[in-house]
């Protein structure tokens, strides 16, 4: 069964792959329980089988965290723009930053 187990595996991680490559971050999501299924059914595997599945496991956990990585700095950028949206920014003749805060909008009444 853990020959089996493995070859599973494998098509699941290249599943994976091809749904991170493609954006679809709820197949990759929905992947998540079937690897802990087909893992728990690993016992009995040879070495070198598992030294092989180890190897690809790393690699795919290098791409799996450069796109959380990627994520993380879209939420930044977005952020910084909402951010520029509502403030406005300058320099002082020291040359140091500063904030130009958006006047208070008030209605003045004239009577």
């Amino acid at each position: 069964m853990s020959k089996r187990a493995i070859e599973e595996l494998t098509q699941l991680l290249d599943a994976e792959k091809a749904a991170l490559f493609s954006g679809d971050l709820d197949a990759i999501a929905k992947m998540a329980e079937q690897k802990m299924q087909l893992t728990q059914k690993l016992e009995g595997a040879s070495a070198t089988d598992l030294s092989a599945l180890s190897r690809r496991l790393h690699d795919h956990t290098r791409l799996l965290e450069a796109a959380k990585s990627g994520v993380g700095q879209a939420v930044a950028t977005l952020t910084k723009q909402r951010a520029a949206r509502s403030s406005l920014s300058s320099y002082d003749p020291s040359g140091n930053a500063t904030s130009i805060g958006t006047p208070l909008r008030k209605t003045d009444r004239k009577f």
